[in-house]
C-alpha cells in the first residue's frame, strides 16, 4: 500500500500558476507601441514604430493559433498612435494652415544668425 500518494498528489496542485509566456518578439512590439503611442505628433517617427510594433507582434505569434496578451496590447497601441497621427496629418492639411506655418518657421529662423552659419571663420 502506497501512503505517499495522497501527499504527492496534493503537493502538486499546491503550485503556484505560471504567467503567460512572453518572448523578445512582443516584449520589443510593446515597447515600440508605448514610444509610437508616446511620438504620435512626431508622424515621421510615430508611423514607422507603429507598423515595426505591429511586425514584431505578429512574428512573435510564430505558429500559435492565439496571439499573447503583450502582442496584443502592443498592436492595438501600434493601431492607436497610427490612426491618431493619421487623424493630426490629415487635421492639418485640411486646416491649410501648413503654409502658413511653414513661413512663420522661416520667418523665425532669419531672425537668428547661428554662430556656425557665419562665414567669419574662413
Amino acid at each position: 500500500m502506497d501512503y505517499d500518494y495522497h501527499y504527492d498528489r496534493e503537493e502538486h496542485n499546491n503550485q503556484a500558476p505560471q504567467p503567460p509566456a512572453t518572448n523578445g518578439l512582443s516584449t520589443a512590439a510593446l515597447i515600440c507601441g508605448i514610444i509610437s503611442l508616446c511620438t504620435m505628433c512626431c508622424f515621421y517617427l510615430s508611423i514607422p514604430l507603429a507598423g515595426l510594433s505591429i511586425l514584431f507582434a505578429l512574428l512573435s505569434k510564430g505558429y500559435d493559433s492565439k496571439m499573447n496578451p503583450q502582442a496584443r496590447t502592443a498592436a492595438i497601441l501600434a493601431a492607436l498612435a497610427i490612426s491618431i497621427s493619421a487623424g493630426l496629418i490629415i487635421s492639418t492639411l485640411a486646416t491649410g494652415n501648413v503654409q502658413k506655418t511653414i513661413q512663420q518657421y522661416y520667418k523665425y529662423y532669419d531672425e537668428f544668425e547661428l554662430p556656425f552659419d557665419s562665414d567669419s571663420h574662413l
